[in-house]
């Protein structure tokens, strides 16, 4: 199942793919009200309503309605200070449990993944190696920690770059308590997806003129 929100069109696809034939259906299609305030990054169906992480501001983490109605946001762990710019630092890459019970988000200028479960109460933040808060960081100075994070099977998949290391990339695996299950070193890339029935990491190359994708078994 794909669930593509399409950020110029308001429109939210949930798509099937039967692995058999290869051939895909729409399953649902929703369109946000043309009045709608939200300005989406990140959006999934849960059971009562919608979860998702907005694109202005400080990215905060929001629930609502089936209706779009009803917007519940959520503070961010640490805030971000009034003085800056806070979008510029501010931005994640979210996925959401199979059970649609949980949502991880991880920043890009940050060390760090906020876990919460569909209702935005904060599961586990897991940080890596510090803790790195909005005021030491700035649009000069931030650094890209993490490009993407998927989930796959039981466990949180996330694309991360140590600064320390800057020859290679790094596939952090957790699971959906925020506890760390494995690390995998990969050369230096800029995406991935798990394939979990062929057990194995596909991950796009830094260089993409040469379009390199390479495969990693788990």
């Amino acid at each position: 199942m794909l669930s593509i929100y399409d950020r110029a069109l308001f429109r939210y696809d949930r798509i099937e793919i039967d692995c058999n034939d290869g051939k895909a259906h729409i399953v649902s299609s929703t369109s946000l009200p043309s009045d709608s305030p939200l300005e989406i990054r990140f959006l999934r169906k849960c059971a009562d309503g919608y979860a998702g992480v907005l694109d202005v501001e400080d990215c905060r983490f929001f629930t609502c309605d089936s209706a779009f109605s009803g917007i519940t946001c959520c503070d961010p762990v640490f805030p971000f200070p009034d003085k800056i710019s806070a979008h510029e630092t501010a931005q994640t890459v979210s996925c959401m449990d199979p059970g649609c019970g949980r949502v991880a988000s991880a920043y890009y200028n940050f060390p760090q993944i906020d876990i919460r479960t569909v209702d935005g109460s904060l599961v586990k933040s897991v940080f890596i190696g510090e803790i790195v808060k909005p005021e030491d960081v700035s649009q000069e100075t931030a650094c890209d920690y993490f490009l993407k994070i998927e989930a796959a099977g039981n466990h949180i998949y996330a694309l991360y770059e140590d600064p320390a290391q800057p020859v290679y990339s790094s596939i952090l695996v957790f699971d959906w308590n925020g506890n760390p299950v494995e690390s995998y070193r990969i050369g230096r890339a800029v995406s991935f997806t798990v394939d979990a029935a062929g057990k194995r990491i596909l991950a796009l190359n830094e260089d993409q003129d040469v379009s390199i994708c390479s495969a990693y078994a788990l």
